[in-house]
Order: structure tokens, then sequence, then C-alpha cells
């Protein structure tokens, strides 16, 4: 007569028990991963937002130097979070509240400072600084972009 040989419930349970950690640990490195591309498609967007704002602001100067020159001593630290870019034309408060547009998530601010007549800059050049911020589940995240801009571009 055969004898079955079968697992007994202590050979299970370890089985069982080893697999589960298994489990949570591919679980824990999942979401990691999630969160870390979330971060990373944030940033790009943050990315395109700042070199947008950037090249609405070469062609305002390109367009108009005196003008923009008078733009930007009023407006520095000025949000510009709508979907078309505009000088603004009255003081916002920059809140987290987005920028308008169907591209992407509505978490960004986007600012801009310039700094006309900086000790290392002459009268026809301004230093512009420009700073996309956004937050991931409580957490600050900004891409800054500095630039001089110049009569003579």
């Amino acid at each position: 007569m055969k004898q079955h040989r079968a697992f007994s419930l202590i050979e299970v349970l370890v089985f069982v028990s080893i697999l589960t950690v298994f489990f949570i640990i591919a679980a824990a490195i999942m979401g990691t991963s999630l969160r870390n591309m979330k971060a990373s498609e944030h940033k790009i967007l943050a990315t395109h937002y700042a070199e947008e704002l950037q090249e609405w602001l070469k062609g305002q100067k390109e367009a108009d130097w005196q003008e923009f020159l008078t733009n930007a001593g009023q407006k520095s630290g000025d949000c510009f979070n709508q979907a078309e870019i505009a000088w603004a034309t009255a003081d916002t408060t920059c809140s987290f509240n987005g920028i308008v547009g169907s591209d992407g998530p509505k978490i960004f601010k986007r600012r801009v400072t310039f700094e006309p007549g900086s000790p290392a800059l002459t009268d026809t050049e301004v230093a512009v600084s420009i700073a996309v911020e956004w937050q991931d589940l409580g957490v600050g995240y900004s891409v800054p972009l500095n630039s001089v801009f110049t009569l003579w571009e």
C-alpha cells in the first residue's frame, strides 16, 4: 500500500506568509514607481510652461523694447496663469489654481520676476526669473528658468 505524503499546516502557512510578504513589497515598489512617474510628468509640464512664458516674453521684447521695459518695471512678481499669456491688467494673487488649459493638470502657478538695472546689468539688459511651482502630496516643487534679455539680441 502506498502512502501519500501531504504538506503539513505549518509548511502551508510558511509558504503563504512568504508569498504575502512578496506581494506587499511588490505593491510598495509599484506605488513608489507610480509616484515618481507622476512627479516626472509634472516636472516636464512645468518646464513646458516656463519655456512657453519665456518665449512669449522674448516676443514682447522683440516687438517693442521700451514697452517691454515699462511692463517689466510694473509687472514684476505677476502671475501668468491664464491660458493665453498677456500682461496682467490688475494685481492678481498667485495661487495654485493652476494654469488654465486642456493639456495637463491645473495644479501649477507660473510667476515672473524682472530685475532691470541689477548691479551686474546695464540699462539695455533685464534679468528675467520665471518659476513654475506646484504641490504633490503636500510637497512643494519648483522649476526655475533664469535668463537675461538684452536690447541687442
